[in-house]
């Protein structure tokens, strides 16, 4: 058989025929949805068993992790063979864009809060920045919502809520006074607990760890900054798309037969489309006087979830419809069982804090404390 020489030509011909996002969706469904039920040896440790060999569903824990190191390695591999053109779209797939940092970041660097100065307050600021604060806080309400039903805990009550904002708040703080973005909850971290059904705690302080580590360590950074640019967007694509069936299985419980459903259902996902689409395009059509109060109502309006939800809120509200129709029954017939079988107070030991319960169901004037788990409850 023949010698076959790839040449360049051929290699960017192949990689503009897979392309990179559609290379990390296929796989990441490959390793999530095909193959999630095979199990393969892997090495393990325990105190009782020494280092040992056991058995596990490694790709359906770890289809996201499998599709980057598969993607970044075939990029690292291939990387000559894209320009070195800035400009050009596909530069972002080169993974030695980021070398210029690698080499000139130091090993260990420790942020400095207001490092750029002290900072400064104006009504112009603060109300623009309250523009974009209501619309993260309405946007992390539904994610709240949604991790719960995708761990399968009760949906979170009020105290676990406000405690969630508040803590948010508290980042947003401490990244301004490091001159970082501020923090939020992410939509596309729920993707991720649908596409990997992994939704333990501890994933989180490890990732929390990491991010921590690649703060101080630059050099590690700038190597996690090489990551080609298409193939998250091929992450986000499956993660996303999972964002859209998770609203839909939301309403899995309602009459989806009844016309007052469909109406609801259908006009408010249609605003939530056609209006920040809208004001996108004609930015001057809010004119109000007031250049502050333009730009919060711009900001609140151009985000799809506020306007879809906040006109399905109304709807249902204002719309006769029976308990049957808006799925009330369905949903205390499920938290009547959930509750049967783990308990009234253990159904919601996922919202208590990992320390100091013992004093704070003692405490009386803990109940009065908006963010406290037993904020306006009787002990059980």
């Amino acid at each position: 058989m023949p010698n076959v020489v790839m040449d360049d030509l051929w290699l960017t011909r192949i990689i503009s025929l897979l392309n990179l996002e559609c290379l990390a969706l296929a796989l990441t469904l490959l390793f999530s949805q095909y193959m999630r039920n095979i199990r393969v040896p892997y090495a393990s440790w325990t105190r009782q068993k020494g280092c040992h060999k056991e058995m596990g569903h490694v790709f359906s824990l770890c289809p996201v992790i499998l599709s980057v190191c598969i993607t970044w390695f075939l990029c690292f591999t291939i990387t000559d063979v894209f320009t070195t053109d800035s400009s050009d779209p596909s530069y972002l797939v080169r993974t030695d864009r980021s070398d210029d940092l690698i080499n000139t970041l130091p090993w260990i660097w420790f942020p400095i809060p207001f490092r750029w100065g002290l900072p400064t307050v104006s009504v112009a600021s603060f109300v623009g920045m309250m523009s974009a604060v209501f619309a993260s806080t309405f946007e992390s309400l539904g994610d709240y919502y949604a991790c719960a039903h995708l761990s399968g805990a009760p949906p979170p009550p009020g105290h676990a809520v406000t405690r969630g904002i508040g803590v948010e708040g508290i980042g947003v703080i401490i990244a301004g006074m490091w001159g970082s973005l501020g923090v939020t909850s992410y939509s596309s971290s729920n993707g991720a607990i649908s596409v990997t059904r992994v939704g333990n705690r501890r994933v989180i302080q490890w990732m929390s760890l990491i991010l921590f580590l690649m703060a101080i360590v630059g050099k590690l950074a700038a190597i996690i900054a090489s990551i080609p640019i298409p193939m998250i967007g091929g992450l986000l694509w499956i993660t996303s798309g999972t964002i859209i069936a998770i609203g839909v299985a939301s309403l899995q419980h309602c009459n989806m037969n009844s016309s007052r459903t469909l109406a609801i259902i259908g006009t408010a996902i249609m605003t939530a489309l056609i209006v920040p689409q809208y004001l996108t395009q004609n930015p001057e059509v809010i004119d109000t006087g007031n250049t502050n109060a333009n730009q919060i109502i711009n900001v609140i309006l151009r985000n799809g979830m506020i306007i879809g939800g906040l006109v399905g809120f109304i709807l249902d509200n204002t719309i006769p419809g029976t308990q049957e129709e808006r799925g009330l029954i369905v949903y205390r017939k499920l938290d009547a069982e959930t509750i049967k079988k783990l308990g009234l107070r253990g159904s919601m030991t996922s919202y208590d804090l990992p320390f100091g319960m013992s004093y704070i169901k003692k405490w009386k004037w803990t109940r009065y404390i908006p963010f406290c788990p037993t904020f306006l409850t009787k002990d059980f």
